[in-house]
């Protein structure tokens, strides 16, 4: 139950990064229990250990983006959005600086970018949202 002046995340909002954490979480998990399975599907080249590492990595906004279906309080979340948001701006460098690494000709590599760059969208104007209530 939120305190007086504590703003909640909009339900729309929380349902769409509920379906985009379930996305991450499946994909973590998927890339973490059978890393091989990805070697030639992803869009860079990638080890069993650095699959696996990807994996991981998916599964933390996954499940932060499914608790917002537990708790809409904006305070709950406030950090993790401003960490999220630092975390996708470096991710949007590191691809722009590195695009020649990307395997465009996997489907993979278009469908990352697009989802990464919607991401950083997303969690922004959720930021300025919620800042703004």
């Amino acid at each position: 139950m939120p305190e007086a002046g504590d703003g909640q995340v909009p339900r729309v909002l929380r349902f769409v990064l509920a379906v985009i954490g379930v996305l991450a979480l499946v994909c973590g998990l998927a890339l973490f229990v059978f890393p091989t399975s990805f070697l030639d599907l992803w869009a860079w080249q990638l080890t069993p250990l650095t699959a696996r590492i990807l994996g991981a990595v998916l599964t933390l906004p996954g499940m932060v983006d499914l608790l917002l279906l537990v708790d809409a309080r904006w305070s709950a979340f406030r950090l993790i959005f401003q960490a999220q948001l630092v975390s996708l701006a470096f991710i949007v460098l590191a691809l722009v600086l590195r695009r020649d690494d990307l395997a465009w000709s996997r489907l993979a590599a278009p469908a990352l970018v697009g989802g990464i760059i919607a991401s950083l969208g997303l969690y922004l104007g959720t930021y300025i949202v919620c800042e703004r209530r």
